[in-house]
């Protein structure tokens, strides 16, 4: 007899458990432990080889550092930066060829025990394509008792092994076989709106794909408070209905087929919104949550089955933003910065921005309110009219608060402005500590430890100046253009140039001053000097433009500068400045190259007049200032991730921020690193 050989161990099925996640990093570390343990139980059942796989669809890839922090290999990442769900799902899909199975969790999501065991017993025992499980809701807070009458949050339960011809994502196995013989993709046209699984579902179940459900593998989802209100289950009711008659419009191959999906779909959202609001009056009527919860969640779906006719309507996971400014409508002495923010915020995708009234701040929808400078809230032309405006930002923060929108504000400057009184000071500080995200113009402005903070360039103004002609430069002349403060040095200034000598040099001192009493010391300083011009009121871009080109050299001589428009606009003109030596400007002088930016230490005085202007025609800068890293489409990009950063902190039901301590930047000046949101 021939002796036998060593028995042949088949080999281990390959499987790839896939989160997709979307700035959710503290959903994300708490969830991945929690699929290793499985994936580590499963391997060492037998018969299994299980890795996690982690697709983030943040296009700066924030979900890295979470992965790298786990540091297990058995966990590997993958960046989709295309947004939508159907781009990062189908990543996983093409991450995981030389897998047999793919089982999808999202990332607000936690399985159950034996999960994902539980998954793979039932696709074995039935020969599956597909096995879908269990979700059920978990509550941060007490439910609405009206909400658990509607029964918003319940989902269905099935026998294990009852067939299914569409299933969520939530908590899906897939046999990958099955899906590349038959060709099945997550659709892009669902990827911002939802539908996307039932989509992909439907077309599986339709070209033969057997589904089944698992009622034993079950997996938790976590609802904030932000999701536990009234509008929202409603508004999610009627985003269900709208991609249900999506989809199957999207499936129909023929004409003919979509002509009748449209009778059927609009037919059955007439009924729904007709039965959905008689039964919601007569809940509201008999005193019944139920009748009145039922009625309105069918009345929704109604109208979202009759909106689905007409087109995609809202996106959905997050992707949608409606930002409300601290601004005004603009007018002609409107800071450029906010305009420019908000036209190009405004050219995102997916964004909508209004300006500031307190009408639309206390009672309209919006996603994120961005304060810019906060100190103007509270302010008023009389001491009624600012206490007025105190008690409507009190009932502002409350609202903010109570609905778990996010307060992000622009650290324009270091502190408060002087002059403001002991209310307004602490009503101030206390909107600090429930800011919920802060945006610095630069990587040295300290922000509160524990707060969120993204680092986004102020953009430059070239554009904005583009359709003023520029004047001749004049040998000789020095400039200060912008409005006179006392902080900005414009008295040390005159001194300065008084005395320099010779008739080879002018100086012109445009904008308008704070006070009378700031513009009759200014008038005194000029004194009888002939070469010195004041033009002392508001100047226009068109005059602005005029004076900065005209300039050999432009001076700003802030006694505190840290964040400058004044700058900016110089050199977005192509003139050299000459501003105070800070850790800022000397990182503005290394990103502008050789000759754009000078220095002085100390008070400024004629000695430092003379050596800067000295210095511009030893050695004359040539083409113009590097301000790349500057431009406005980039700024508002940068802009909509901290906004959906500072909605997903609150979103999964964190408090904002508490007021501590400033903490250093940690970019150093001058970096090249992109901006980037992160949590002090």
């Amino acid at each position: 007899m021939t002796a036998a050989g060593p028995v042949q161990q088949p080999a281990a099925v390959r499987v790839s458990i896939a989160v997709c996640t979307y700035l959710r990093p503290a959903e994300l570390a708490d969830l991945l432990p929690r699929l290793v343990r499985q994936a580590e139980e499963v391997t060492r059942s037998g018969g299994y080889d299980v890795r996690v796989l982690v697709v983030d669809n943040d296009p700066a890839g924030s979900a890295d550092h979470v992965v790298q922090a786990l540091a297990d290999p058995r966990v590997r990442y993958e960046h989709e930066p295309r947004p939508g769900i159907s781009a990062a799902r189908n990543r996983a899909l093409d991450a995981c060829r030389e897998d047999r199975l793919l089982a999808f969790i999202d990332d607000d999501e936690r399985p159950h025990d034996d999960w994902l065991l539980h998954l793979l017993r039932t696709w074995r025992m039935y020969d599956a394509a597909a096995v879908s499980g269990r979700v059920v809701a978990e509550f941060d807070g007490e439910l609405d008792p009206w909400l658990e009458a509607g029964r918003f949050f319940v989902r269905r339960n099935l026998a294990t092994g009852d067939t299914l011809e569409l299933a969520a994502a939530g908590n899906l196995l897939l046999d990958l076989d099955r899906v590349r013989d038959l060709g099945t993709r997550f659709d892009d046209r669902f990827g911002l709106t939802g539908g996307e699984d039932t989509a992909f579902t439907r077309d599986f179940y339709s070209a033969g794909a057997r589904m089944v459900w698992c009622a034993e593998s079950v997996v938790t989802d976590r609802v904030p408070r932000s999701r536990m209100t009234r509008r929202w289950v409603l508004e999610r009711a009627c985003s269900h209905g709208r991609a249900t008659t999506r989809v199957a419009l999207a499936m129909a191959p023929t004409r003919l087929q979509r002509s009748r999906i449209r009778v059927r779909q609009g037919a059955r959202g007439v009924a729904l919104t007709a039965l959905g609001s008689a039964r919601a009056s007569y809940g509201r009527v008999s005193g019944s949550d139920r009748h009145d919860a039922l009625g309105r969640k069918a009345l929704a779906r109604g109208r979202g089955l009759l909106a689905g006719l007409a087109g995609p309507g809202a996106a959905a996971y997050g992707r949608e933003l409606v930002v409300l400014q601290s601004f005004p409508e603009p007018r002609p002495t409107t800071n450029p910065y906010v305009v420019m923010l908000r036209d190009h915020l405004g050219a995102e995708p997916d964004v909508t921005v209004r300006t500031f009234g307190w009408r639309a701040a206390l009672l309209s929808r919006y996603d994120v309110f961005h304060a810019h400078w906060p100190e103007i809230l509270v302010g008023g032309r009389t001491p009624a009219g600012a206490l007025g405006r105190q008690l409507l930002l009190v009932l502002l923060l409350l609202r903010l608060r109570a609905t778990r929108r996010p307060l992000v504000r622009t650290k324009h400057n270091l502190d408060l402005p002087s002059g403001l009184g002991r209310g307004q000071v602490a009503l101030l500080r206390w909107a600090e500590r429930w800011t919920t995200l802060y945006v610095r113009l630069n990587p040295t402005t300290p922000v509160p430890t524990g707060a969120l903070s993204a680092t986004i360039a102020h953009g430059h103004y070239r554009d904005w100046f583009a359709g003023h002609p520029r004047a001749d430069r004049v040998p000789g002349r020095l400039t200060y253009v912008g409005q006179v403060r006392g902080y900005k040095g414009v008295e040390a200034l005159l001194d300065a140039f008084a005395g320099t000598p010779g008739a080879g040099l002018t100086l012109h001192v445009a904008g308008r001053p704070t006070s009378q009493e700031l513009a009759g010391e200014v008038r005194s300083r000029a004194g009888a000097d002939a070469r010195v011009t004041l033009t002392l009121e508001h100047v226009s871009d068109a005059d602005l433009v005029r004076e900065v080109s005209e300039a050999e050299l432009v001076v700003l001589p802030y006694r505190v500068m840290h964040n400058s428009g004044g700058v900016l606009a110089a050199l977005s003109l192509d003139r050299p400045v000459l501003v105070p030596d800070n850790e800022v400007n000397r990182a503005l002088q290394r990103e502008c190259g050789a000759g754009w930016v000078h220095l002085y230490s100390g008070d400024l005085d004629a000695d430092a007049l003379g050596a800067a202007l000295s210095a511009v025609r030893t050695a004359t800068p040539s083409g113009r200032p590097a301000l790349h890293g500057r431009e406005w489409p980039d700024a508002a990009t940068d802009h909509v991730r901290a906004y959906r950063a500072a909605r997903a902190r609150l979103g999964r039901g964190e408090a904002p921020a508490a007021s501590a301590p400033a903490a250093t930047a940690p970019s150093a000046p001058g970096s090249t690193e992109q901006p980037a949101v992160v949590a002090r």
